[in-house]
């Protein structure tokens, strides 16, 4: 079962106890003012502000679609960052859900080597999004 932290993490429970779990292969925008969505702000060329909106709209379709559901979780080569989180890509049903999370324009590739296993499959649904102006793309 899953509870929603914001559009790029998520606890679930694994083996009876609750992790916490960050997404793997994408980056979604902070929810809460600070230097970190300053920085994203600067990245991606968006107003901070706007970038917030992408961040609750990320956190809500996170939450449409995961919470409360059961979900497969797949590994790469790190299983673990420096906060501790497990690092897994989830899936909900046959759907990758982290893609879809950057396909639909919530969240941006964002490739950590060595975890690259669909690596090229985020790169090509952040393109779309981008053709498309899908999410944070749109303008």
């Amino acid at each position: 079962m899953v509870r929603v932290v914001d559009g790029d993490t998520v606890r679930a429970q694994l083996h009876s106890r609750e992790e916490r779990v960050r997404l793997l292969g994408l980056d979604a925008p902070e929810r809460f003012s600070g230097p970190r969505l300053d920085q994203q702000a600067r990245q991606l060329g968006l107003p901070a502000e706007e970038l917030r909106r992408w961040a609750d709209a990320a956190y809500a379709f996170t939450r449409r679609h995961l919470a409360g559901q059961r979900v497969g979780v797949e590994l790469d080569q790190e299983e673990r960052d420096e906060f501790g989180r497990l690092l897994a890509y989830i899936w909900a049903g046959r759907t990758l859900f982290n893609l879809e999370l950057v396909r639909r324009g919530y969240a941006w590739a964002h490739p950590v080597p060595p975890n690259l296993r669909h690596a090229a499959a985020f790169a090509a649904c952040e393109q779309e999004a981008r053709e498309l102006r899908r999410g944070l793309w749109e303008r």
